[in-house]
């Protein structure tokens, strides 16, 4: 059933209070208390000049009002409405926004990447972002409550509208998210934020069949719910959400071609926040919405809220997920850690089992008892009958029917008992015999050899399990179950390999068996139910005895009742009582073992072991250390004989020094005294300084005498006189002569004496200056005296009048024109004024770099002069990356590169080092030996442990013609002939220089003995 349906179905029983069922993905009513919330939005589309602040704030402040503490927030694309680098600015404002309507300013906003956000500091990568935990840490550590993986825009493109230059999709992509996903823990939930949707509504998404297949294969060990935006041009109702189990046509090339695929995951669409752009379909949008998604221990319930609260507009999404993952559901593949074993403890006293009531005899029910039968059941076992019944959501339990082999119905009556729902009936008709195991079956009607199989094998009308449209037309089904409706159980088909049931039906319309999806149950209500063929009798006034068999420790009991009127039975058990252990315990020791022995009632007993402590209870005696000798501390257990003794070394005097300091006739020392003890000595001996004395001088004049005081700072002191000088010591005074006056000299002594010297008058010494006539003025020559400047004037000549000269000044782009008459002497007027000519400006365009403005630049070409206007904000930088792997010697790092030439290097990793593997070269006879290290990873290698050449170890054999020297070791050999045919005369005497052999004759025959490589040898020779 599409979800408007469900949402319309869902709000009529909730205003009825009549709510009987909760489908996979119903309407959030009750559920348990939530352990998380996260946000997400799209399709803001702020601007550099409005970030939309009033709209954010107050869609946030409406999320807030639901009560519950966020974890997150998260942009699932086109935060901005362009790709302008003014946008740059733009995200922190809108961050400060989000962070402001909710209340939190502490809260985490991540955007994911789409195309108008290209150009911003948004992530523009695929991969897993973050875990958020309880505690608020956000990270790639694993206290997460939920995950959230970004696709990047690029990567479910194939049609780029805007060039972004980001890498595309690459297997690699996909296969790194397999791998992201399969190290998270799979309790947890997984939300996937991906600006385009997988739907086939698109035609610039074809890489999202490729997306949806491995989404696909991860959601079947995980709860996966999709988000996306930017569908707002091309909205259908039913596209706003799809759930598990429901049936999605994928894009699956840039064409817009599409595949129908049955989801493991919800596929969902955010909303669009931005209240007054969405699309050609604006009116049918949920325009001005969020979605918050709120994680409990067995659901994820998705609401859409709006600046009001909950928003209850056109298409709002307001379901819950179940979590079939979650660890409260016991469906997990990610093992948990055992708990450390702690010592046991006593076990409590078992309750005693209480003594089971006598069963209630039912009464007998006014049936037919002459016909079989029929109990409803929830397995099938091969040979035994059984009955489908049109039985499932009939409450009454009237009207309902059982259908036969060739797809009639037959009216039966349900009845219910003590011990459940049956049967009375002897129609072969209805008979059909299961002929397989409880998860693949067919069965075979007994009347007319009709088969229900769960295969396509079966020709015949009703002969097989099929679907309708919604579920996947004509598709069969090869898993069996029976699922819990309202209290009610019904025969349901599952896919191989799927979690998702379909409850069956007979379709009277049709006369064919049919399933359809679990969402639909509401809208039937004669869903097949199974009865198996029984031996009971009814009618029967049971009268029951019991025989008991006692519990024990380890194995339970049972009661058995039989009817000792119709045979029927039934048994109950008695659960094992578990063993009462009491225990003795003996503690341990530090240096034996402890041991708690547990024994039970029944005999059975076990002994654990409390390991020694190893910690002894040490009691301490002191002896201080002293200055010159050490001292101790001897430890010794009080439990056991253990005991060591800790030394505390010498003190060591630790002295003080006292300086007492020389004076001009007393020597200094130093006095050192022990802080601990009563030891000192004096030392450092320093001389006397001896007298420093100070000279204050008295000067001796003409007449009287002088003198030299001198004072040492001890106070010593002594002086020295010096004679009268007996000769003057004049200065001088001068009054200068001028021109027409004498001039004077006066030297006297400081003791009085004096005289003076005349200077006579200079006179005048004139200097002759010409003042030139000029045009207006007479000339004539002025007489100076250098020394005291008296003047005359004398030779007077006639002005001259003026003669001018004329000058044209042409005029320029901001000055006028006109001619210019001047005079030699300076004197000068103008005439014949023209006009300006104003500036012709010609443009020269700099266009913006990443880094620099662009400007135009104006300059005139008749004058030069030149301004600059129109500036252009810098691009920024837009980079590419490069990633230099590791090497063993090298580091890591990732290369950042803008078309521009600038560049930086990031995300530094170590060096990997080398891995070295031995080769040892053994040493031989003639050559060294050494190791050789080769790098597994790279081709460097070195030598060491080089190890000397072992030499030959020769072994002689001699034959008789020569000795042959063999090397042990290496094989390696030598040999040295015997010569047989030396010459040698007998001789007497010995003489110096020559040589001798001595020999031994036998039989007429001469041996040589001789003594070579420390052995004796005997050769024969000739004498």
């Amino acid at each position: 059933m599409k979800n408007y349906a469900k949402r319309l179905f869902s709000l009529l029983l909730v205003a009825a209070l009549l709510i009987s069922f909760v489908p996979n993905y119903s309407f959030a009513s009750e559920t348990t208390s939530v352990s998380d919330a996260a946000i997400f939005f799209s399709d803001l589309h702020s601007s550099a000049s409005d970030s939309k602040t009033t709209t954010t704030k107050n869609i946030m402040s409406g999320a807030a009002s639901s009560g519950l503490t966020f974890t997150s927030v998260t942009s699932v694309g086109d935060v901005f409405s362009s790709n302008s680098t003014n946008n740059y600015g733009s995200l922190d404002t809108n961050t400060g926004n989000i962070k402001t309507g909710l209340g939190n300013q502490d809260i985490p906003v991540y955007y994911a990447w789409s195309d108008h956000d290209r150009n911003t500091s948004i992530a523009d990568y695929t991969g897993l972002l973050y875990g958020a935990g309880a505690d608020g840490v956000y990270g790639n550590s694993d206290d997460a409550n939920y995950y959230i993986y970004t696709i990047s825009m690029s990567d479910t493109s194939t049609n780029d509208r805007y060039s972004t230059g980001v890498f595309g999709l690459e297997q690699a992509t996909l296969d790194k998210f397999t791998s992201d996903v399969a190290g998270l823990d799979h309790t947890k939930p997984l939300f996937i934020a991906s600006h385009q949707p997988l739907l086939d509504r698109r035609d610039d998404n074809g890489n999202a069949y490729a997306w949806c297949e491995v989404i696909n294969e991860a959601a079947k060990t995980m709860d996966i719910v999709f988000l996306f935006g930017h569908n707002h041009k091309y909205d259908k109702a039913e596209d706003y959400f799809y759930g598990k189990g429901d049936t999605m046509s994928v894009c699956s090339s840039s064409s817009g071609s599409a595949k129908s695929v049955v989801l493991n995951f919800t596929h969902m669409c955010t909303g669009y926040m931005d209240p007054s752009s969405t699309g050609s379909t604006s009116s049918t949008t949920r325009q001005g919405t969020v979605i918050v998604a709120q994680i409990t221990e067995d659901d994820i319930i998705v609401t859409t809220y709006g600046k009001s609260g909950v928003y209850t507009g056109s298409y709002a999404v307001n379901e819950t997920i179940d979590r079939d993952f979650a660890a409260a559901s016991g469906n997990t593949d990610t093992p948990v850690d055992p708990e450390v074993p702690v010592d046991p403890e006593t076990p409590e006293e078992p309750d005693t089992p209480e003594t089971p009531e006598e069963p209630v005899v039912p009464e007998t029910p006014e049936v037919n008892n002459s016909g079989k039968v029929w109990r409803q059941t929830t397995t099938i076992e091969n040979g035994k009958k059984y009955m489908l019944v049109n039985y499932g959501y009939n409450s009454s339990g009237v009207n309902t029917y059982a259908v036969d082999g060739s797809a009639n119905p037959v009216e039966v009556t349900v009845e219910i008992d003590d011990n459940g729902a049956y049967i009375i009936n002897d129609d072969n008709s209805l008979v059909w015999n299961a002929t397989s195991n409880s998860s693949q079956f067919e069965m075979q009607n007994e009347d007319n050899g009709y088969y229900l199989r769960s295969s396509s094998s079966g020709s015949s009308r009703g002969t097989s399990i099929t679907s309708n449209a919604s579920v996947s037309s004509g598709s069969t089904y090869s898993n069996w179950s029976f699922e819990t409706k309202s209290s009610k159980t019904i025969l349901c088909v599952r896919r191989s390999g799927s979690s998702n049931y379909y409850p069956v039906l007979y379709n009277s319309s049709s006369n064919i068996f049919q399933s359809y999806s679990s969402s639909s149950v509401s809208s039937k209500s004669n869903w097949l139910t199974v009865f198996v063929e029984t031996d009971e009798k009814l009618g029967c006034e049971h009268t029951y005895t019991s025989v008991i068999i006692d519990a024990t420790c380890e194995n339970d009991g049972t009661v058995n009742y039989t009817c000792s009127l119709c045979g029927d039975s039934y048994s109950e058990v008695i659960k094992a009582t578990g063993h009462n252990y009491t225990s003795v315990k003996t503690e341990a020791t530090c240096a034996a073992d402890g041991k708690i022995t547990y024994t039970c009632s029944c005999g059975d007993s076990y002994v654990e072991v409390i390991k020694a402590t190893g910690k002894h209870d040490y009691t301490s005696v002191t002896v201080n250390a002293t200055c010159e000798n050490n001292g101790s501390v001897t430890y010794a257990c009080k439990v056991c004989s253990a005991s060591y003794v800790e030394v505390i070394e010498a003190l060591g005097h630790n002295y003080n020094a006292v300086v007492t300091s020389p004076d001009c006739v007393n020597e200094g020392f130093t006095t050192y005294t022990c802080e601990n003890c009563d030891n000192s000595y004096v030392s450092n001996y320093v001389s006397a300084n001896g007298h420093n004395y100070k000279a204050t001088i008295v000067e001796a004049t003409c007449t009287s005498e002088g003198k030299v005081t001198y004072t040492c700072s001890c106070g010593d002191t002594y002086y020295e006189i010096i004679p009268a000088t007996g000769i003057h010591e004049y200065e001088s005074s001068k009054t200068d002569a001028t021109c027409e006056k004498d001039g004077l000299i006066t030297y006297t002594c400081l003791c009085g004496d004096t005289y003076s010297e005349v200077i006579e008058a200079l006179g005048h010494d004139y200097k002759a200056v010409i003042t030139a006539p000029t045009c207006t003025e007479e000339g004539f020559t002025t007489y100076t005296c250098e020394d005291c400047a008296k003047s005359y004037v004398d030779n007077v000549k006639e002005a001259l009048g003026h003669t001018y000269k004329t000058n044209v000044i042409n005029p320029t782009c901001t000055e006028e024109g006109y001619t210019e008459y001047l005079c030699d002497c300076g004197d000068y007027y103008t005439a014949n004024e023209t006009e300006a000519l104003g500036h012709n400006y010609n443009a020269v365009v700099t266009a913006p770099t990443c880094t620099k403005e662009g400007i135009t630049t104006y300059t005139c070409d008749i004058c030069g002069d030149s301004y600059k206007a129109d500036v252009v904000a810098a691009l920024g930088h837009s980079y590419g990356s490069i990633v230099k792997e590791p090497t063993c010697t090298e580091g890591g790092y990732t290369l950042y590169f803008c078309s521009c030439g600038e560049s930086y290097e990031a995300d530094e990793t170590e060096a990997l080092g080398h891995n070295y593997e031995a080769n040892v070269t053994a040493p031989t006879c003639t050559t060294e030996g050494y190791t050789t290290y080769n790098c597994t990873v790279c081709s460097h290698s070195y030598k060491d442990d080089t190890k000397a050449a072992l030499g030959h170890n020769y072994i002689a054999t001699e034959t008789d013609t020569a000795i042959v020297y063999t090397c042990e070791n290496c094989g390696d050999s030598y040999a040295e002939e015997i010569n047989l045919n030396f010459v040698y005369e007998k001789a007497s005497s010995f003489k110096s220089g020559e040589s001798y052999v001595i020999t031994l004759y036998s039989s007429k025959k001469y041996y040589a003995i001789t003594h070579e490589n420390n052995k004796l040898s005997v050769k024969q020779v000739t004498v």
